[in-house]
């Protein structure tokens, strides 16, 4: 049990070596590339976070700042992807609510009949 403790410890101390060294070259280069504060400091999290989770395999040294600019670059990448995957199903969407509210439309003008049609048609 203490041997884990020990591993843990250690663990956790090179993530914050890591944390503390290359944080603010992190934060600048994923604020650049962001439209907002929040979404830089949500790509930062995912960023140390992959870290967090793969700390195994970061490279010691300076290429643990290399290391950490690739993965802030594919988190950025991803939230870019998903963000126009959302765009894309929003017009879609969009697009068949248009199509749906023209046929009910045009299907409770045919169950009210003619007369009913032109009253809406000259209330418009």
């Amino acid at each position: 049990m203490r041997e884990e403790s020990v591993l843990h410890h250690d663990r956790k101390r090179r993530f914050e070596v890591t944390y503390v060294a290359n944080y603010a070259d992190i934060l600048a280069y994923v604020r650049r590339r962001t439209d907002s504060h929040e979404d830089a400091a949500d790509a930062l999290a995912e960023t140390f976070a992959t870290a967090w989770r793969r700390l195994d395999g970061i490279p010691e040294g300076g290429d643990a700042r290399l290391w950490l600019f690739g993965v802030a670059r594919r988190v950025l990448a991803n939230g870019r992807r998903a963000e126009s995957r959302r765009s894309e199903l929003v017009e879609r969407f969009g697009r068949q609510l248009a199509v749906w509210a023209e046929h009910t439309e045009a299907g409770r003008l045919r169950q009210e009949g003619p007369d009913h049609a032109r009253q809406a048609g000259r209330a418009r």
